[in-house]
C-alpha cells in the first residue's frame, strides 16, 4: 500500500510491487537447461567484459588523440566559386553527399587529396560532415568519430572525407582503426562469450553427472535392502511362537 499522503494523489494508480511481476517470466528459465546455460553465461561473462570495455575505451582515446593531433580541422573544406580577386562564392552543389577538399593551408603536398575544379576554391566552411558530427576538432567529438567507424556504421565515408582532405595516406589510420575496433575488440568479445559458455556447460554436465552417480548410490543401497526385507518376511520373526506360547 502507498503512503496515505499519496493515496488520493496521482500516485494513487501506481503501486510499486506491481512492477516486478514483470520478472515473474523468469522462473521458467529453470525449467529449461538450454536457457539456464545461456542466462548462466550472460551473467559470468560480466566481469570479462568490464575489462574489456575499459581496453575498447583506451583504444577509442588513443584513436581520438591521434586524430585530433593529425586531423583537427580538416573536415572544414568545401569547393566555393571563385569570383576572383580573392572573392569566394557560395558552395559548389553536389548531387550527393558533401564533397570536401584540401584545404590550402592544411597538409599540403599529400598526394590523393581532392581539388577542386577550374573556376572553384576550396574555402573554409564552419559545419562539418553529418550535421556538424563527424570530425576530429576536439577529443569528444573524435571519440564519437572513432567509435562510429568501430562499428563499421559510415566507417567508408569517413575514410573518403579523410583522403579527400588530407590524402590516400590517411588508409593505414582507418585500417588500423577498423582492425584492431572492430575485428580484434569483437573477436574478444566472442572468446568471452565463447570461455563463460563453455565453463558453464562443463559445471551444468558435472553438476549433472553427480546428480545421476548420487541417484545410482541410492538406487543400489535400495536394491540391497529389498532381498533382507524378503527374506525376514518369508522366514519370520522366531521369536514369535515363543511369544504367542508364553501368552
Amino acid at each position: 500500500t502507498l503512503h496515505p499522503a499519496l493515496e488520493n494523489g496521482p500516485m494513487a494508480s501506481f503501486k510499486p510491487l506491481k512492477f516486478f511481476r514483470v520478472f515473474r517470466p523468469l522462473r521458467a528459465i529453470r525449467r529449461f537447461p538450454a536457457l539456464q546455460l545461456l542466462a548462466n553465461t550472460v551473467v559470468s561473462s560480466l566481469p570479462l567484459m568490464a575489462n574489456l570495455l575499459v581496453l575498447l575505451g583506451l583504444c577509442i582515446s588513443m584513436f581520438a588523440v591521434v586524430g585530433v593531433a593529425l586531423f583537427k580541422g580538416v573536415f572544414h573544406g568545401r569547393c566555393h566559386v571563385d569570383l576572383g580577386d580573392g572573392v569566394i562564392g557560395p558552395p559548389v552543389e553536389y548531387e550527393y553527399n558533401d564533397r570536401l577538399c584540401k584545404l590550402p593551408y592544411s597538409n599540403a603536398g599529400l598526394p590523393g587529396a581532392y581539388e577542386c575544379g577550374v573556376g572553384e576554391i576550396c574555402a573554409f566552411e564552419r559545419e562539418n560532415p553529418n550535421n556538424g558530427v563527424t570530425s576530429f576538432d576536439n577529443i569528444l567529438v573524435a571519440s564519437y568519430t572513432v567509435f562510429q567507424m568501430m562499428t563499421l556504421e559510415g566507417w567508408v565515408d569517413i575514410s573518403y572525407f579523410l583522403k579527400d582532405t588530407v590524402g590516400s595516406i590517411t588508409w593505414i589510420y582507418c585500417t588500423l582503426v577498423v582492425v584492431i575496433g572492430a575485428i580484434t575488440v569483437m573477436n574478444l568479445a566472442l572468446a568471452v562469450v565463447f570461455d563463460s559458455y563453455q565453463l558453464q556447460k562443463t559445471r551444468m554436465q558435472e553438476k549433472a553427472a553427480a546428480q545421476a552417480q548420487l541417484q545410482r548410490e541410492l538406487d543400489a543401497e535400495t536394491e540391497a535392502l529389498r532381498p533382507a526385507r524378503h527374506s525376514t518376511f518369508l522366514s519370520g520373526d522366531p521369536a514369535t511362537p515363543a511369544k504367542k506360547a508364553a501368552e
